[in-house]
């Protein structure tokens, strides 16, 4: 359904009556009268979408979100929670201007946000004026039922910012300009050697580049079909999830209606030619993955992501250096790295793009008011984005905050999970116990096991589930961050960095799954200490030593779980010609009782003491029949 307006109806405030209807009138001045089209069925924007493609072509700068595509993509995706309230500027009967809104909550916005990184209107730049003051004179007369109009990431060159200045006088006194943001970019030129030449030489960069190329063979390529990339996204989605969870963020992609849109958008726009899906393998084996966009002689860089489990090559610099080589073969005009302050952007770009955020308030006593708090903000917001931007280029005020905020939100998920269990208030007695153990004092005793050299593995007992109930692997670090995600009790997220430092070291990790739940946790690694405290071991063999926690309170499976995981350790260590040995805290009897079984001999229990810092001691203490 689409409702056509006058361009000068009736006012809804005393006082801007007779400022607006002046402002309306000014459209007419160039003789053929403009009309504005509300315009709140999407099939009506489907039948102009003809028009839609042909005034984004007025534009040799014109986004990717602005394109038809990326309008259709997004209301497919996500149209169900809004209201669609564009307007369609006429003069006469030529189709001169689009503005795409939606309107949510009482909040307008243009339609795409939030996930486009640039705003702007449909039209040609000598009607710009035109269509801004039919739109904005319809929005504040004519429209309902909205609080606040917000278009937001608005460029210094927009087609709104550019004639942002001509709007009537009636109809400015009604919105509210402020500055937003950054956006880092390379601004290419005629000299693309010039300007890629030194970012491509960068020394530590093609040091990175040279440590991959000799773990194999390396290849970048942007994917050309539409069923590849979509094979792709799902590793895209899950190893971008994994990224932010490590630094105590979630991810956008967590939400299954943004994991759709981007299906949606693929469906919409050819990967061959405006939407660029990247990938770098190494042997075959995909570790990195970038979605951006190539239109009108630039390329924007969307969003990009990494395996976790290639950290040690830094693929995310040895991604960007494949992009850039490519945008200086393949683009003129700009590389942009969009939205978003990631301190690594400023090392490459060559200029900051300023992005303004436009409010319309309504014509009343509320939209006075808040218009009111809008220009305090546009005075204090810049400084404070200042000194967010200095603090984030801070490395050691950077790497505090992200601790403390690691630390929050592992404290949160852990309470949480005890009070879904009915244990808040044993948690929180264990907490307590834990502040003062990690900060004064703290004593642990440990059995260690040893598993005979002429021995073989035992078997699980009693009737053991089926395979696919019970699964026994070895993970890397990447499934060790979902299982803090999915088990902060057993693995906190500021856990996380010492485990990957023990897994560099060469630590190995076991998972036991229930059901694809992770019921059992084990830690295998060099025994170095307790060859000290008790001597080499008697074969000769290098020791592995495994501690194992436990994720989930089910009794009932300990037995087989705590079998099945030694029997995978058991092997493991076998297979690298060394001897295994278990480490076993006073309270884990389910596991004391599976180590008899399967033949294990206690050979010591060790018992350490800790003082604040500065002291620590290991006590060991033989058994008469060891």
């Amino acid at each position: 359904m689409s409702a056509a307006v006058s361009s000068s109806p009736q006012l809804a405030a005393v006082g801007t009556e007779h400022d607006l209807s002046a402002a309306a009138k000014s459209i007419h001045a160039c003789g053929v009268p403009f009309r504005c089209e509300t315009v709140t069925e999407f099939a009506r924007l489907e039948e102009l979408s003809s028009d839609w493609q042909r005034l984004w072509e007025c534009n040799p700068e014109a986004e990717i979100f602005q394109t038809f595509e990326w309008a259709r993509a997004w209301w497919r995706s996500f149209g169900q929670h809004y209201a669609l309230c564009s307007f369609i500027v006429h003069q006469g009967d030529q189709l001169v201007g689009i503005v795409p809104l939606v309107q949510r909550d009482g909040i307008i916005q243009f339609l795409g946000m939030p996930q486009a990184d640039y705003g702007d209107i449909l039209c040609r730049d000598d009607f710009a004026g035109e269509v801004l003051s039919a739109a904005f004179s319809t929005l504040l007369t004519s429209l309902e039922g909205w609080i606040e109009c917000k278009l937001e990431h608005l460029a210094k060159d927009s087609r709104v910012l550019r004639h942002y200045g001509d709007l009537d006088r009636g109809i400015k006194r009604h919105t509210h300009l402020q500055f937003s943001d950054h956006y880092p970019t390379i601004v290419i030129g005629e000299r693309s050697g010039e300007v890629f030449k030194p970012l491509l030489e960068k020394h530590h960069t093609r040091r990175r580049q040279n440590k991959l190329r000799k773990a194999g063979r390396v290849e970048f390529r942007h994917i050309e079909t539409r069923s590849e990339a979509k094979g792709h996204l799902d590793q895209f989605f899950r190893h971008h999830i994994r990224r932010q969870a490590l630094i105590g963020r979630e991810s956008s992609y967590a939400l299954p209606q943004l994991r759709q849109f981007f299906r949606n958008l693929i469906d919409e726009l050819e990967p061959a030619s405006k939407l660029r899906f990247g990938v770098l393998e190494l042997n075959g084996r995909p570790f990195a993955w970038d979605i951006g966009f190539q239109v009108n002689g630039k390329f924007l860089l969307y969003q990009h992501t990494f395996d976790l489990d290639a950290s040690d090559f830094t693929p995310g610099e040895v991604l960007l250096w494949n992009l850039l080589e490519y945008a200086r073969q393949n683009i003129t005009r700009e590389f942009d790295f969009g939205s978003g302050d990631e301190p690594y952007k400023n090392r490459f770009t060559n200029q900051a793009r300023e992005t303004f955020s436009l409010f319309v308030e309504r014509p009343s006593v509320s939209g006075i008011l808040r218009g009111f708090r809008r220009e305090i903000e546009g005075h204090t917001k810049p400084w404070t984005r200042e000194v967010a931007r200095a603090a984030k280029s801070q490395r050691f005020l950077l790497r505090l905050l992200r601790s403390g905020r690691l630390w929050t939100i592992a404290a949160s998920a852990r309470f949480r999970e005890a009070r879904r269990n009915g244990t808040a208030l044993q948690h929180v007695r264990d907490v307590m116990v834990e502040i003062f153990r990690n900060a004064i004092w703290s004593r642990e005793r440990l059995d260690v096991f040893v598993y005979p050299r002429e021995g073989n593995a035992g078997t699980c007992p009693g009737e053991n589930p089926s395979r696919e109930e019970l699964d026994v692997k070895s993970c890397g670090f990447g499934e060790l961050v979902d299982l803090a995600a999915a088990h902060p009790r057993i693995l906190a997220l500021n856990d996380l960095q010492r485990c990957r430092q023990r897994m560099r070291a060469g630590d190995q990790v076991y998972v036991a799954r229930h059901n694809l739940q992770a019921v059992l946790v084990g830690w295998a690694s060099n025994s170095a200490n307790f060859d000290a405290l008790t001597g080499t071991s008697e074969s000769g063999q290098a020791r592995v030593a495994m501690t194992i926690d436990e994720c989930l309170p089910d009794r009932a499976l300990n037995g087989p779980m705590y079998g099945k995981v030694l029997n995978f350790f058991i092997s493991d260590t076998q297979r690298r010609n060394a001897e295994p040995l278990v480490w076993c805290r006073l309270n884990q009897s389910g596991l004391r009782e599976e180590l008899v079984r399967q033949g294990f001999v206690h050979k010591c229990r060790v018992t350490r003491y800790r003082l604040f810092k500065w002291f620590r001691r290991e006590v060991v203490a033989v058994p008469e029949h060891g």
